[in-house]
């Protein structure tokens, strides 16, 4: 890195059941989201716990998929265990990066997505791009 260039940055959230366990449902089910930034040194930041306030809906219901993005309007990369039917919407529809955990552990989860920070960052440019 150059001096004068700023760290490359991600701000991810997390689909959560409780604080330690990613929700076995759609992300769009969370109880709640928790916030992080990930910076390319590999250091982590908290940055907050939202509620989900979207209330019961269908799912894959469009409307859902607006709020949630409203919720996490700040946010790069959706990370969850299990992504519902508006996956693609996400994906599509939006500047955000749904992103696959495959697992339920915060932990894990968040080792994930600092060994794979350079893919979700090329994801995040192609975002810019379109």
């Amino acid at each position: 890195m150059k001096k004068g260039d700023k760290m490359r940055k991600l701000r991810i959230s997390f689909g959560m059941e409780n604080e330690d366990l990613l929700s076995a449902g759609h992300y769009g089910d969370s109880a709640f989201f928790l916030i992080y930034d990930f910076y390319e040194n590999g250091i982590l930041e908290f940055i907050e716990k939202r509620e989900n306030i979207t209330g019961e809906s269908l799912h894959g219901d469009f409307e859902k998929f607006k709020n949630i993005i409203n919720i996490l309007y700040d946010v790069d990369v959706f990370a969850a265990y299990r992504m519902g039917p508006n996956f693609l919407n996400i994906r599509d529809k939006s500047n955000k990066i749904p992103y696959l955990t495959r697992t339920r552990s915060l932990k894990e989860s968040i080792d994930l997505v600092k060994n794979n920070f350079e893919f979700l960052w090329e994801e995040k440019l192609k975002k810019l791009k379109a």
